[in-house]
């Protein structure tokens, strides 16, 4: 019996540990870019990312996220993560040397997104 919860104890653990991950930005630039097309801020902060429109928080990733990877590569940092609640999987490319931060994402339905986004 002890045997069979400890191993529903794990399992459950496990499943939470997939289902959601905490946000660690890493040496991702941290504050906010403005999205023309919807006047929208996309708030970075070192453990989360919001959007806000017209001050208040529209939307809160924190413990939406999975697959959450920070990538550095040649001349850029990349984040990207999938959010099931959103039903979209981003990805944001920051180039160094740059404060402009492009965003993609692809929509579950089909229709992608881009767009540069500058920093305010």
């Amino acid at each position: 019996m002890k045997k069979i919860l400890i191993c529903l104890v794990l399992i459950s653990l496990g499943l939470g540990a997939l289902s959601a991950q905490e946000l660690n930005l890493g040496s991702f630039p941290l504050g906010e870019w403005l999205d023309d097309n919807y006047d929208a801020y996309w708030v970075f902060e070192s453990d989360n990312i919001s959007i806000k429109q017209d001050g208040a928080v529209v939307y809160d990733f924190k413990g939406l996220v999975s697959d959450f990877k920070v990538n550095p590569g040649m001349g850029e940092i990349t984040i990207s993560f999938r959010c099931d609640d959103a039903g979209r999987t981003y990805e944001f490319v920051n180039k160094i040397g740059t404060t402009d931060i492009t965003m993609m994402f692809d929509k579950d339905n089909g229709l992608d997104y881009e767009v540069v986004m500058k920093r305010q």
